[in-house]
Order: structure tokens, then C-alpha cells, then sequence
């Protein structure tokens, strides 16, 4: 009886029902624990405002993922900010360093750029940027967001400057006009007398940045000289609307190791403060006009330095000018460049320099791919009062032509091929030959055009415009305007399968294309008078015109007149030893006491203009170049009775049925 009463006493002490107190006992310490475990970490971040934080709404984000929220607000106790209390994720403790950064991103349009455009549909938040440091749970926010390129591996570097002049953060940095860099920073230096400028480089440009580096302000339009010379300066437009700064580094000068980080440079207000250009000096002779301080130096229409100074030389023949190259034209400072002054001024080839109306007189220059190539540097260059002549060593073909006259031909005068601009004359002056005295025309053919030109090739003289006529008719030919004021140089070339040719090659300019293409027969004739014989008139051959009269002149010695004709190619079998020549001008008037009067001309057209005519009996002797014949009065009786069967060309053939009607 008592064991079973024992036995019922100890089921009751053990009873299972005990067990489910202590399991949720568990269960609720394990709940603490882990509650506990991932509790969130509460800091404190100070904000000069508390506009845009919401307390339970505006979260703490960082690259794009929610890592902790506002939890609380309040002003601080003086008024001065206001304190935000801030729950952060727990796997956020290691970066909640001194050197944690924290700041409110809401949207903002300025000259910079447009940011937080991701806070119009989602609201402000607040993002951190996380240092390495001490850990610590109050915070100071920035006001703004710091670079982009803080704490970003490359050059840091510190600009000091008289003023910020537009520059934020962001700006770009240029090197040779590529953007290199951005600013971080733009503060007051420490005692408020410069300012400060954080610039970051990127790691592969940072080699590029040496201890002898300059830097200069290229921020907005920059505006300066007199009115005759003003000066307008300017980088690209990102530059105008951010800012912007630009650096090189001396050519001329000992190459310098790179600049360590944290190098300070001084920031020039622009590129002339900085003197950043290569120095040079160009001597020009003393009929020169001087260009004044500030003047352009041009290459092709791009500024590429400028005149800093100008001396006149000791010895008073010329005045030197000291100039500041950009270091771009580095390349283009080799012996063979060429500088001369440009103003306003009318020559035989026009009106040149009208550029320089506005502007002032300026310097330009230029140089030759070949001088580039052989890259012989220099600093001082001798200057002249115009464009010098192209020389020897320009790229192209190089020619001498020779002529009598010049008439109307200049330095600058084009040359022509059917129409189109070729070439250029480069040089004119005397040249005594051993005979005569004779013009020799230097000639440049463009490179483009040099395969045209062949063997065989014809140069004459074309004016502005040509009139020429009589009662058969007239002619007027006219050149473009800038052929009137200086005339030109046209060519054609009969074969173009013929060979090609040398440089200074020397051809006859000759004065007119007629003569540059005379194929025919020349022919003397002699007269004891000219009458009324001139250049031009026809040389008939049974009333059809088979060549012209090409000149008169009083023959050595001078007891006669020697008249030159010129018979087309087509029809010199026509002229033989045994031809007879006669004057076919005015009227023939023969008065007899039994005859009465006799009035003979050949055509009114003759009676006119004067002519020649010719008759060939028969005869195996053809006439040779430079004939000479007597010039007759009249014709005798039997020579009108002459008439050989002559053969001519086909073309000649239909060329006189065509004069015959």
C-alpha cells in the first residue's frame, strides 16, 4: 500500500506538463538574444537644417541599398542645426568611422550638372561616403556632396590662386584640349588671403603633371586689348557653363621628375599670365610696319602665339620682336618657317590682309611638311614685310618659264590648265642671257596637279580680258576679277601620254595661245612699203583664207619692210619656191588716154581690212620654214592662170568649202 502511494507521488513530481515552461522559456531567451544579436546601431548626425529629413521616412542609403532611417529630429540645444537620431544596420558598425562622411541628396540644378534626380520619386535620403578609422557614433554631415574623385587612386594635387573665377566642384582639367581631371575642392586657404583648389588627375594622365607644370584659368570668356586688337578668348562651351583649368608643361625647359601628390601650383588667371608659351625671336627688317604688344601670331587661321615685345637693333637695319609660342606650334618652330606682317593692302593681286581691318596688323606664318620632317629647331626667325615666294622645298612641281615681257605677270599670278586653278607664279626677275635679256617666271604646280603636266606642254599669257576684231567680226574674252588685277599663266598639254618631267624644267611663255600652238609655216615677205599691211590680216589663197599676217617690222638694214606670215599647217603644201605673193589692199586704179579707167579689188572685205593673196604654179619644191618672198604690188597676168592639183588634208578640205560659204 505505501510503495504504490510512492509510486503515484513520484508521476506527479515528473509530469511532462513542467517541460512546456521551460520551452518557452527558451524559445523567449533565444528570441532575446537573436533581437539582441541584430539590434541596429543608433548615431547621431548633425545637419545644418533639417530640410528634407523626415523622422521614420528619410532612409540612409548607400550604393543603391537602404542600410539604416532617421529614427528622431530635434534642434540642438543652441539653435544651431538640428540632430538626427539614426538607426544603422549592424553589418555598417566597422565604417562608422571618423573619416565616414554623411550628407542629404535632394535634387539640384546648377552650372555643374543636375543631381538627385532619383530623390523626385523616391524623397530624400541621406548617403554616406565610409572611411577606414576610429570608430565613433556622432557624425558632422557635409553640406554638399564631396568630389567624386576623393579618394580615388591617382594625383591630388593643390592649386593657389587670387580668386576662385568660376570654378567649382567638378570642373574639368585639360591637357592639350582633352579632359584629364576635375576639381575637388574650392575653399579659402587657411588664412583667407588665396584660394584654395583641390585638383584631382587621373591615374593614367598623372605622369603627364611635373614639378614644372602651369597651370591657367580657361573659366568663361575672356576679353582684353584696345579696339583695334581686341582679343577674345575662350575654351569649350562645358568650360564656359563649369569652369574649367588647363596645364602644359615647358618643352624648352630641363625635363623635371613627375609632381609627387599633394603638390602645390600656382593658378595663372589665363594662358599669357601664365607664360606657358615657347619664347622666340623674329627680326624684321626696318620698312616694316611694327606690330604692336598683344599682337596674333596665325598659322592657317589659328592663333598660335603672340607678341609679348618688340626693340629696335642696335645697329638701327631692323626691330626685333619677342613673341610667346603655344606649346602646340612646338612642332611647326624649325628652320624653314616663314613669318611676315599682315595689314591691309592693295597689290597687283588684289586687296589682301582685309582680316587685319578689325583685328590690327598681326604676324603670320607657315612652314613646309618637308622643314616639319626634318625637325630642326630653332628660336629665332628672320621676318619679312610679306608672304615670301614658295620655295624649293615646297611640295609640287617647280618650273622656269621664259619670256620677253612681263606684261601684267606677278608673284602670285595663277596658272591655269583649261579652266582650273594649277599652280601659282612663285618668283619673277631678270634673266640675262648671253644674247638677250629675257623675264624668268618661276612657276609651282600644285602636288595634285603635277602628273598633268607631260612633254610638250604650251605656257602662254592670259590677261583679265581680251578684245579683238575688225568688220568680219569681233571677239572679247574675259578671266575671273582676280586675273584683271594680276594677271595669269595658261597651259595645255597636246599629247598627255607624252613623258613626264623634271623639276626646273625650262619652257617659253609664250605671249599668246595662238602662238603657243603654231604648227604652220613661216614665211618673210619684202616690201619697199607697208601700205596699209598690219598684224592680222588674212593670207588668201584663191580668195579662202589659208593664214594671217603674224607682224611687221622694218628689216636690218632698214631700206625695206620684212612682214611675217603665218600659213595654217593644214594648207602648206599650198606654198612652194615658185609661189608669188601680192598686196590684195585698197583699190587698184589703172587711168588710160584710150582705155579709159580700171578700178580692181578683190573683195570688200579686203578693200577694208588689207590682205595678201598668194598663186603656187606647178612645182616639186615645197617652201621651208622662214621663206622669203618679194611682196607685189599687183598680181601678174599668168599667175591667175595657175592651177596645180595640190593634195590637202581631208579637214583642210572641209575647212575651206566652210570658209567658202
Amino acid at each position: 500500500m505505501s510503495e504504490s502511494f510512492q509510486t503515484e507521488e513520484e508521476g506527479k513530481k515528473w509530469s511532462p506538463v513542467w517541460l512546456m515552461p521551460i520551452i518557452a522559456l527558451m524559445i523567449a531567451a533565444w528570441l532575446g538574444w537573436k533581437a539582441w544579436e541584430e539590434r541596429g546601431i543608433t548615431i547621431k548626425v548633425v545637419f545644418i537644417d533639417g530640410n528634407g529629413i523626415e523622422a521614420g521616412r528619410t532612409p540612409v542609403r548607400f550604393n543603391g541599398l537602404q542600410v539604416g532611417r532617421v529614427e528622431s529630429v530635434k534642434l540642438k540645444p543652441d539653435l544651431k542645426g538640428i540632430t538626427a537620431r539614426i538607426q544603422m544596420q549592424k553589418e555598417m558598425e566597422p565604417w562608422l568611422t571618423k573619416k565616414t562622411r554623411f550628407w542629404l541628396v535632394h535634387p539640384e540644378i546648377s552650372m555643374a550638372g543636375i543631381t538627385g534626380l532619383d530623390t523626385l520619386l523616391s524623397g530624400n535620403y541621406i548617403t554616406l561616403k565610409p572611411g577606414a578609422g576610429q570608430l565613433t557614433r556622432e557624425f558632422q554631415a557635409l553640406e554638399d556632396a564631396p568630389p567624386l574623385a576623393e579618394g580615388k587612386e591617382g594625383l591630388h594635387i593643390r592649386l593657389l590662386a587670387d580668386d576662385a573665377s568660376s570654378l567649382i566642384p567638378g570642373s574639368p582639367v585639360y591637357y592639350r584640349r582633352i579632359a584629364v581631371g576635375e576639381v575637388e575642392e574650392v575653399a579659402l586657404a587657411s588664412k583667407g588671403h588665396m584660394v584654395r583648389i583641390d585638383v584631382y588627375i587621373k591615374p593614367e594622365y598623372a605622369n603627364l603633371v611635373r614639378k614644372n607644370s602651369r597651370f591657367w584659368n580657361i573659366s568663361g570668356v575672356h576679353i582684353s586689348g584696345a579696339i583695334s586688337r581686341l582679343q577674345i578668348q575662350t575654351d569649350s562651351l562645358l568650360s564656359i557653363l563649369k569652369g574649367g583649368i588647363a596645364f602644359s608643361t615647358p618643352g624648352w625647359e630641363p625635363e623635371y621628375e613627375p609632381a609627387p601628390q599633394g603638390e602645390k601650383f600656382h593658378l595663372y588667371s589665363d594662358y599669357d599670365s601664365a607664360k606657358s608659351g615657347i619664347p622666340i625671336q623674329i627680326e624684321f627688317p626696318l620698312g616694316s610696319d611694327i606690330v604692336q604688344e598683344g599682337a596674333r601670331i596665325m598659322f592657317h587661321g589659328v592663333e598660335a602665339g603672340m607678341v609679348k615685345s618688340y626693340s629696335i637693333k642696335n645697329d638701327l637695319s631692323g626691330f626685333i620682336v619677342d613673341a610667346s609660342m603655344n606649346p602646340q606650334a612646338h612642332p611647326a618652330l624649325v628652320k624653314g618657317t616663314s613669318f611676315w606682317i599682315v595689314e591691309p593692302r592693295i597689290t597687283p593681286r588684289g586687296v589682301e590682309g582685309m582680316d587685319a581691318l578689325l583685328s590690327g596688323r598681326y604676324v603670320a606664318m607657315d612652314v613646309t611638311i618637308e622643314a616639319i620632317r626634318k625637325g630642326e629647331q630653332l628660336r629665332t626667325f628672320a621676318g619679312s614685310m610679306s608672304r615670301p615666294a614658295i620655295g624649293i622645298d615646297t611640295p609640287g612641281l617647280h618650273l622656269k618659264l621664259f619670256s620677253d615681257a612681263l606684261e601684267g605677270i606677278s608673284e602670285g599670278s595663277e596658272v591655269w590648265l583649261r579652266g582650273i586653278t594649277i599652280g601659282s607664279v612663285s618668283r619673277v626677275k631678270l634673266h640675262p642671257d648671253k644674247t638677250k635679256m629675257q623675264v624668268e617666271v618661276s612657276v609651282h604646280i600644285e602636288p595634285e596637279y603635277q602628273s598633268y603636266i607631260r612633254e610638250g606642254i604650251r605656257f602662254w599669257k592670259i590677261a583679265g580680258f581680251s578684245f579683238s576684231g575688225g568688220l568680219s567680226g569681233f571677239e572679247f574674252t574675259s578671266r575671273p576679277l582676280d586675273s584683271m588685277i594680276s594677271g595669269g599663266i595658261s597651259c595645255d598639254i597636246p599629247n598627255l601620254n607624252a613623258g613626264p618631267i623634271n623639276h626646273e624644267t625650262s619652257f617659253t611663255l609664250y605671249p599668246s595661245k595662238s602662238e603657243a600652238f603654231n604648227k604652220g609655216r613661216k614665211i618673210i615677205l619684202y616690201s619697199g612699203d607697208l601700205g596699209s599691211i598690219q598684224t592680222g590680216n588674212p593670207v588668201l589663197y584663191r580668195g579662202v583664207q589659208v593664214g594671217e599676217v603674224a607682224g611687221t617690222r622694218l628689216a636690218n638694214p632698214a631700206d625695206r619692210v620684212e612682214i611675217e606670215l603665218n600659213i595654217e599647217d593644214d594648207f602648206v603644201p599650198l606654198v612652194t619656191k615658185c609661189s608669188r605673193f601680192w598686196n590684195v589692199s585698197g583699190i587698184d586704179i589703172d587711168i588710160g588716154l584710150f582705155r579709159g579707167i580700171q578700178v580692181q579689188t578683190t573683195s570688200i572685205l579686203s578693200l577694208l581690212r588689207g590682205g595678201i593673196a598668194f598663186a603656187t604654179p606647178h612645182c616639186d619644191s615645197p617652201a621651208p620654214q622662214g621663206a622669203t618672198f618679194v611682196l607685189h604690188d599687183k598680181p601678174k597676168g599668168e599667175w591667175s592662170n595657175w592651177n596645180p592639183p595640190i593634195e590637202l588634208k581631208k579637214d583642210a578640205q572641209l575647212s575651206s568649202l566652210s570658209a567658202d560659204k
